[in-house]
């Protein structure tokens, strides 16, 4: 039994973009702390074997241990939050620009330009139709340009 993908929402090109950006950031930020989390714990590993043997023998034993501690938090933390920012990413809900391909998936109260009423074969006769109503504006709410002549 395999995840369905959910299906891709249609947005402008804009959102798209801004939309896989975000994705594309969050994926490569929980690359770079995960691979800083992984440098970390094998730091934690590497000077925990050598202060088995006296490679750093000037280096009290306490301290050491404190350090190969604070390391391998550090190290644990950092993995953590890549896995956090991971998941995070994979929560961004999945996008598709609108193209004139997928345009007519969108749904009706979202498209803002719609065919004609008339059929089709009414509209290869008339290639404009007259308005049907008439609006009167009175004439002192039209912008007029004043000409001046000199």
């Amino acid at each position: 039994m395999g995840m369905e993908k959910p299906p891709k929402r249609l947005v402008h090109l804009e959102q798209y973009l801004t939309t896989i950006g975000k994705k594309s950031a969050l994926y490569s930020s929980a690359t770079a702390l995960g691979g800083a989390g992984v440098f970390l714990l094998l730091t934690a590993v590497l000077l925990s074997w050598s202060s088995l043997h006296a490679a750093i023998a000037e280096i009290p034993r306490f301290l050491l241990s404190l350090l190969n501690a604070a390391v391998a938090a550090s190290g644990c933390a950092a993995v953590w939050a890549a896995f956090r920012v991971f998941y995070r990413a994979r929560e961004i809900e999945p996008v598709a620009p609108i193209t004139k391909y997928n345009a007519d998936q969108l749904p009706v109260s979202e498209t803002l330009v719609r065919a004609s009423a008339r059929p089709l074969n009414e509209q290869e006769t008339e290639l404009l139709r007259p308005v049907t109503h008439q609006q009167e504006t009175p004439p002192d709410q039209l912008l007029r340009a004043n000409h001046v002549e000199g």
